[in-house]
């Protein structure tokens, strides 16, 4: 890849007296194989306090990069030259493995079918180089933040998703003794929750253990 005469422009400051402290110390892995792009976003990087991991310039060396520092976030050249796979193919793997990792892709030009690829991959921000620290500074805040939301919103998935199991799996349980001991459902619960405070044990685990017995109980039947 040609060698780039961009010159770095840092801009007007942002206000404050931290104006950078929302991503100060975050770690970065760079993925670009143009050795004047890496220089001027590590000097960019560098004034807005953020650390750069690594610097990958394969789509092999980002994979294993990304595996050994864990950054809190990738910026990617799309085009990485004398490589069969490009940056959207790289996010779409890293993905593949961490499904949060905040990605910001970068190229010299600003192509549909890129930008296309890159919404159908999951991919929040998309940035036409040369890039300015005015340009640089939101798309990283507001990168961190979209994904940061996307973790959150995966965890209250997971916490439904767990809830929503338990309950199943307690109803079964409660099924299982109302049929072998002919009692109502409230009754049912009641012996479960009993269970559960004396043998100081969450009530799902409990039900777990009395589908377990049931289990044993079905096995038992067929062999007769």
């Amino acid at each position: 890849m040609a060698k780039s005469n961009q010159k770095l422009k840092t801009g007007a400051r942002p206000e404050g007296d931290d104006p950078y402290s929302e991503i100060r110390g975050r770690t970065v892995l760079i993925v670009e194989d143009d050795e004047d792009q890496v220089e001027i976003l590590t000097e960019q990087l560098g004034i807005f306090g953020m650390e750069v991991a690594g610097v990958a310039r394969t789509p092999d060396e980002a994979l294993r990069l990304a595996e050994k520092h864990e950054p809190s976030l990738v910026i990617m050249d799309i085009v990485l030259d004398g490589e069969d796979r490009d940056g959207i193919e790289i996010a779409e793997e890293l993905y593949r493995k961490n499904k949060t990792l905040a990605i910001i892709l970068r190229s010299g030009h600003c192509n549909g079918e890129f930008v296309a690829r890159a919404r159908e991959a999951g991919i929040l921000t998309y940035l036409v180089k040369p890039t300015s620290m005015e340009t640089l500074f939101p798309a990283i805040v507001l990168t961190l933040n979209g994904y940061k939301m996307i973790i959150i919103k995966q965890a209250q998935i997971d916490e439904l998703k767990e809830l929503l199991e338990n309950r199943i799996t307690i109803d079964r349980a409660k099924g299982f003794l109302m049929k072998q001991k002919h009692i109502d459902e409230q009754k049912a619960y009641i012996a479960i929750r009993k269970a559960s405070q004396n043998e100081n044990k969450p009530i799902v685990e409990v039900a777990r253990c009395i589908l377990t017995a049931q289990t044993v109980y079905e096995i038992i039947n067929q062999d007769d």
